[in-house]
């Protein structure tokens, strides 16, 4: 592409690179479309002058990416793509786009099977190598649907069995951790962690959900059904929530010291390491619970609690699936019926029966042994 020149056409909504003879300068030598195809497209409210660098067309793609992501996905891939641009030797995700995507399917691929080789070797779950992947096949399919390249990334996740412990910690378990929280010498702690761990408990909200929770974002009904407003995993909007009245008197415990002044309803107590708007971390959360639950005895996490309010919806009625769906906010209810399974353990009863069945027939070979 060197020493040919840029000039803007203009179409219905777009500008659109195209190639020409030089007729003012050149571009800058390392120039790179990053892949086949058409000139690139340039949305009108970022109005193409001149030629696009390499980095500055990659930043524009990622941008782009990012673009009509919830805020919990953003920050899941972002996390992963740095991790594989560290292991790569490049700075950011920028880069590696660039570095990915400009050398076709080919390297592509081989580069994440190694990657992929490399997380197995490291000892890391399959669940988390197959995170990073997914984030990887995320940023080439948008590239493939921006006109950037023609090609998919075709590696494999590697088999993993997504759901180990669905129980949690158990009814008891949940009750004797809020004791310990509610028992604190600090007044304020210990209305917070109470209300952070009855939201846990009787809603099943994840982690997220409740750190990205603002004053604005509850809304008391005395005498009726309080809500709350919830950003939901995968969601774009947030979506009303109700809580049960005993978990609204622990919200309202915790708001009467908290302050009626706006911003996120959970904040922290630390002093150094401080968000600027005091907002709980969700690494926090994670240690409010291990602190309470080890202080009762217990080792369990926030999802442990969501994996016991879950489990809790289905034995108090009977096997509703449809049920503990909507109120675990799942998307598919295959994940719900996972749960149900596990609470019943019917495979555990099916063993059984084989169990019962194989000690009968071997009486029967033992009977018709004896002389």
């Amino acid at each position: 592409m060197q020493g040919t020149k840029a000039i803007a056409r203009q179409r219905p909504g777009w500008v659109v690179v195209s190639q020409q003879r030089p007729q003012v300068s050149k571009p800058p030598k390392d120039y790179d479309w990053g892949g086949p195809g058409d000139a690139p497209l340039v949305p009108r409210e970022e109005p193409a002058r001149g030629w696009l660098g390499p980095q500055d067309a990659y930043r524009q793609l990622v941008d782009d990416f990012w673009r009509n992501k919830s805020p919990r996905t953003i920050k899941a891939y972002k996390e992963d793509l740095l991790r594989i641009a560290d292991w790569l030797g490049v700075k950011d995700e920028i880069a590696l786009a660039k570095e990915f995507l400009a050398h076709g399917p080919g390297p592509a691929n081989m580069v994440a099977e190694r990657f992929k080789d490399w997380g197995t070797k490291k000892g890391w779950a399959p669940a988390y190598v197959n995170n990073h992947l997914a984030a990887l096949r995320s940023i080439v399919k948008f590239a493939r649907k921006a006109g950037r390249i023609v090609w998919a990334l075709d590696v494999s996740d590697l088999k993993a069995q997504p759901f180990r412990d669905t129980l949690g910690p158990g009814m008891a378990g949940m009750a004797k951790t809020i004791h310990e929280a509610s028992k604190q010498g600090n007044p304020a702690r210990a209305a917070r962690d109470v209300a952070v761990l009855c939201l846990f408990a009787t809603r099943g909200l994840r982690r997220d959900e409740v750190v990205s929770l603002d004053l604005k974002h509850v809304e008391s009904k005395p005498g009726g059904r309080s809500r709350l407003l919830v950003q939901r995993k995968k969601r774009l909007e947030r979506e009303w929530v109700s809580i049960p009245d005993d978990t609204a008197e622990t919200l309202a415990a915790w708001i009467a010291i908290r302050g009626t002044a706006p911003g996120p309803l959970f904040t922290s107590f630390a002093v150094r390491n401080r968000r600027p708007d005091q907002r709980l971390a969700e690494s926090s959360v994670w240690a409010i619970v291990r602190q309470h639950a080890r202080a009762a005895g217990l080792e369990t996490r926030p999802h442990g609690f969501r994996h016991a309010a879950v489990t809790a919806v289905l034995d108090e009625t009977g096997g509703n699936v449809r049920g503990a769906q909507l109120f675990a906010g799942h998307g598919n209810p295959a994940t719900t019926m996972k749960y149900d399974d596990n609470r019943q353990d019917i495979a555990g009863e099916m063993s059984d029966l084989v169990a019962d069945a194989l000690k009968k027939a071997l009486e029967k070979v033992r009977r018709d042994e004896k002389p």
